[in-house]
């Protein structure tokens, strides 16, 4: 190969150079290709995937060729179907060109970036090449390229790139700076000149690829005789397809009633995001939750395996080893029993026979059958599987064949028809300030699945408001809600808690008590319209309260409670909810009140082995409730006599011991000593029998085992 320096440089420079942000570029309509099939129909799902089913005629052995931006093609192989009744399929085939240039290369040359012809020469160092400028001419090996200063007649200094090459004849210098007026430089080594025109190529194809409109073709062989009618679908990723819908109806007068049969009409949004204009396809939109992913199918993949290193023996190293503290008689290993043979242990090799004994088995047909006998019933167990958690896909199914250009969106109409309403004033008591809202329970009377979107209402030929609405089955209904009711005013009391004795159970001295605690939730509802209103009063469900009034709510949610209130025009309503809930404590007998707690169980519905057991409880505590008041009076009765003592020993002490008010005095303390003599045992004997009755009572409270 012969490079010009121009040629050369310039596409060294590019090669090298830093990559460049890309480019936005709209692909013109003249550059998408023309497919092989005509786009028949097209199903666009509210997942984010398209399914696109072409159909055609082929005549003998045919190929059709499909093109597909490179993004797509990976959804493509995954999804394609293709179908030829009376033909046979062969294999579809695809350009790898692209994708294997885009490999890392490791044997680039190691070209310097944005450098001039000396620069590029020096990576070349050693190889052989032919420099010709004009009359000049050099050939052989490139020694050195080094940069020299030069200055001219008029003093004005340069520098030069200067070529030192190993001719056969010796040296000679030739001044690159000379070549670029119509010189060549050439590379002689044709591995070299091979490796660099890889190289280029490989930059020229990513350039390519990154310039052009993006398209790959996927090559679609057929084979068989006459003409057929043959069929592609395949999935691509599109924009999610949306509906909205509108609710027309009149506002019930004052001697109708809410119930109505509103017009609802419903629109999808298509847009067309793809590169191709639709015309006259079939269109269906499919609402659901399919399973859907991408993944690279396209690029080669290559599998990472480690790196080995050779088995090499080398000299063994002198080792040192302690010394042993015990030694063993050791006994000679028995040799493994095996049914390999003198050829080698049981085990891996064993197992490696059974493997490919049992291959050559599948091979030879019967395993065969069982294996994909299995293997099918396996797929249908994992493909119901699948289908059951994605859940049940709806289609609209559009009658008139759909024209829609690319790049273009259009409202399509999927519903207009009639549906049950009923007129209702929506109050959630969850809101503060409580405020109704006007809204409509919808039921669903089309036959056709509503997938969810947003609802404009229009009440008497003008705009009411907004409203959104979740997928909605045949039969179901749905509660709406699109403005403040102004007409409805709403009071709250605050709740009322009232809680009653239920049930007791004492075991091993514990008290286990039960009661019901009540609920009571009053609201009040005046209606100032000139009509009678539906009020939906929405409680919310709390897990841990049972409703007793009303008894059953008029409508449930998972999440809430639901009463239908009629309230006359220009009237209140009252209303209650009544809820209750078991509430239970645990105490320590011993420290409960349990006079109180037979007083409560004389007015609940308490078994009569409780309240005997409660009562048996009361009269051992009153026992020694009674003992503690005795010994508290004689402890006092001491404590009297002894403060007495005090004062007339204090009083002794300036009294004369013959005098007559002495001796009585010791008269007085003689007595009192024999009383608190008596005190005292018969404050021993109390403490005693406290003591004794509290073991008692202790024992008989751990012995019990009554509920009720």
């Amino acid at each position: 190969m012969t490079l010009h320096r121009s040629t050369l440089l310039a596409a060294t420079a590019l090669l090298l150079a830093p990559p460049l942000a890309p480019l936005a570029l709209s692909a013109a309509p003249d550059e998408t290709p023309a497919q092989g099939l005509p786009l028949r129909h097209v199903a666009l799902f509210s997942s984010g995937v398209g399914y696109f089913e072409r159909a055609g005629t082929v005549r003998g052995n045919g190929d059709i060729e499909l093109y597909f931006q490179r993004d797509d093609l990976n959804d493509v192989l995954k999804s394609l179907v293709v179908t030829d009744p009376s033909g046979e399929l062969q294999p579809a085939t695809y350009a790898l060109d692209e994708l294997l240039a885009q490999r890392p290369q490791n044997n680039t040359l190691p070209l310097p970036p944005g450098e001039t012809l000396g620069g590029i020469l020096r990576a070349f160092q050693g190889a052989s090449v032919e420099i010709e400028a004009g009359k000049l001419r050099a050939r052989g090996r490139l020694l050195s390229v080094a940069a020299k200063t030069l200055r001219d007649e008029n003093g004005i200094v340069t520098t030069v790139d200067v070529a030192t090459i190993l001719q056969e004849n010796g040296l000679t210098s030739v001044r690159l700076d000379t070549v670029e007026n119509g010189g060549t430089v050439r590379l002689l080594d044709e591995k070299l000149n091979r490796q660099l025109l890889a190289q280029l190529e490989t930059q020229a194809t990513r350039l390519t690829s990154s310039a052009d409109a993006g398209y790959r073709p996927l090559r679609l062989h057929f084979a068989g005789k006459g003409e057929r009618a043959v069929k592609a679908g395949y999935i691509q990723a599109t924009s999610v397809w949306k509906t909205s819908y509108r609710l027309v109806f009149d506002a019930p007068k004052k001697e109708e009633s809410a119930t109505a049969k509103p017009l609802l009409q419903g629109w999808a949004i298509v847009e067309n995001t793809t590169d191709e204009d639709w015309k006259n396809v079939g269109l269906s939109l499919i609402a659901g939750r399919p399973v859907s992913f991408r993944m690279n199918l396209a690029a080669p993949l290559y599998v990472q395996r480690p790196e080995v290193a050779l088995p090499f023996a080398g000299a063994p190293r002198s080792q040192v080893y302690e010394e042993a503290t015990q030694t063993n008689t050791l006994k000679p290993m028995p040799a493994p029993k095996s049914d390999a043979g003198p050829q080698g242990p049981p085990g891996l090799a064993n197992r490696a026979r059974g493997i490919f004994s049992n291959a050559g088995d599948f091979a030879g047909g019967v395993a065969r059958e069982d294996a994909v006998a299995s293997a099918e019933q396996l797929m249908q167990q994992q493909a119901s599987a699948a289908t059951a958690e994605r859940g049940e896909l709806f289609e609209y199914a559009i009658r008139q064949p759909v024209s829609l250009n690319r790049g273009e969106a259009a409202l399509v109409p999927i519903v207009s028809e009639n549906v049950t309403g009923e007129k209702l004033s929506i109050l959630d008591t969850r809101q503060s300030p409580l405020r109704a809202v006007h809204g409509m329970r919808i039921k669903n009377t089309t036959g056709l699945h509503l997938a969810g979107g947003p609802i404009t209402i229009y009440q008497d030929g003008v705009y009411a408001g907004d409203a959104q609405i979740t997928s909605i089955a045949p039969g179901d209904n749905r509660l709406i809600s699109y403005a403040l009711d102004l007409d409805l005013v709403v009071g709250r009391e605050s709740p009322s808690l009232a809680a009653t004795m239920t049930g007791l159970a004492i075991k091993a001295g514990v008290l286990t008590i039960t009661r019901k605690q009540r609920r009571t939730q009053a609201f009040s509802l005046r209606n100032k319209a000139p009509y009678a209103k539906t009020v939906l009063l929405q409680l919310p469900q709390e897990t841990d309260y049972k409703l007793v009034e009303p008894a059953e709510p008029s409508e449930k949610s998972p999440t809430e409670y639901r009463f239908e209130v009629p309230v006359p025009a220009q009237e209140t309503k009252e209303f209650k909810v009544v809820s209750e809930r078991v509430l239970s404590e645990t105490v320590a007998i011993l420290d409960a009140n349990v006079d109180r707690l037979l007083l409560d169980a004389r007015h609940a519905e308490v078994s009569p082995a409780v309240k005997a057991a409660l009562e048996g409880v009361v009269t051992r505590r009153n026992q020694i409730k009674a003992l503690q008041e005795r010994r508290a009076t004689v402890e006092k009765q001491i404590k009297e006599i002894s403060d007495e003592q005090s004062r007339i020993r204090s009083n002794m002490g300036y009294l004369a011991r013959e005098s007559d008010l002495y001796k009585q005095y010791v008269a007085k303390l003689t007595k009192q000593e024999t009383e608190i003599e008596a005190l005292r045992e018969e404050l021993a004997r109390l403490r005693d029998e406290e003591s004794k009755a509290s073991e008692e009572l202790s024992t008989y409270v751990q012995s019990l085992n009554v509920a009720g």
